[in-house]
């Protein structure tokens, strides 16, 4: 009789199937797809810090000069920071949406300052949705829509800080016409 020794079977570990190749396609997609979200949410943070600070130059550069309403809005932008003082901007409830070459980002944004000229504490709030395009390897805003965050705010008005001051008679510019 011959003795048997117990076999003792080791597997190799398994090797794991090849991707297909579409789903290494649809991954990368998808990274592609959050490194663009983070480079314009990155975008945006610039863009709250440099009206934060006042610096409209530095703002001005992260806007597309053929941007719709370009001149507007950052009329717009350079009332508020002449005219409030200290603005705090935060964003929250942020999505992000995507086409072939754009960007586009929708928030709910509060922006806190202090009016000028009795420092009189302020608060404005409101939906925006921003779109930018890749220029080079950069990313510029071409649009914005909904309430722009950048822009001065009804209660902002001199001495004000009742938010329908301005919409009072005795608060309306009358002119005379000959």
């Amino acid at each position: 009789m011959i003795a048997s020794a117990p076999l003792l079977v080791t597997a190799a570990p398994l090797a794991k199937p090849a991707e297909p190749v579409s789903a290494k396609a649809e991954r990368a997609a998808t990274e592609a797809e959050r490194q663009s979200q983070r480079d314009v949410a990155a975008l945006v943070k610039q863009l709250v810090q440099h009206f934060e600070q006042g610096d409209m130059t530095a703002f001005e550069n992260l806007i597309h000069p053929a941007m719709v309403g370009h001149v507007a809005f950052m009329r717009a932008a350079r009332e508020a920071v002449a005219a409030e003082k200290q603005p705090r901007l935060q964003l929250k409830d942020i999505t992000f949406s995507q086409t072939e070459d754009a960007e586009h980002i929708r928030f709910r944004w509060e922006k806190r300052w202090l009016a000028l000229p009795a420092l009189a504490p302020q608060v404005a709030s409101g939906d925006a949705t921003f779109h930018f395009r890749r220029e080079d390897k950069s990313w510029l805003m071409t649009g914005q829509a909904g309430d722009n965050p950048f822009a001065r705010h009804k209660n902002s008005g001199p001495n004000s800080t009742d938010p329908f001051d301005e919409v009072r008679p005795s608060r309306l510019n009358h002119r005379t016409f000959p």
